[in-house]
């Protein structure tokens, strides 16, 4: 997925939103994945520290964030109007990790059952501001 440097200098069309996606470097899970899919179309990967900017149009959109080898998702729905910039952070969910490292996959299918928003990551909303024209 990579950080998309050439639509930073672009500018935002008048209905769309825009989206920087980073997750964050940490020990922890630093060897999954986080595959990122918005109104159930995959949009790529991020390896530990990378980030990526994308447009979407405004309006509610679906952003899920999950790995291959854990059961279970982290989904958030982002009422996105145009004309702003959203700030997502994906970062590992220790409770999910642990359960993995202690009980294994057994550990991390009770964890994921037991959590509306289970899987490894977790996905949240860190700022919305206005992109400068």
């Amino acid at each position: 997925m990579g950080e998309n440097a050439s639509l930073a200098s672009q500018p935002l069309s008048a209905t769309d939103a825009r989206l920087k996606i980073y997750r964050t470097s940490e020990l922890m899970a630093a060897g999954a994945s986080a595959r990122v899919t918005i109104d159930g179309k995959e949009r790529g990967s991020l390896g530990n520290g990378e980030s990526t900017l994308l447009d979407l149009p405004a309006g509610s959109h679906k952003i899920v964030v999950d790995y291959w080898g854990h059961p279970g998702a982290y989904a958030i729905t982002l009422q996105a109007k145009p004309g702003l910039l959203y700030t997502l952070e994906i970062a590992p969910r220790e409770d999910a990790v642990m359960a993995g490292a202690l009980l294994g996959t057994v550990g991390m299918l009770v964890e994921a059952s037991v959590n509306e928003n289970g899987g490894a990551f977790r996905l949240r909303v860190v700022s919305a501001e206005p992109i400068k024209r």
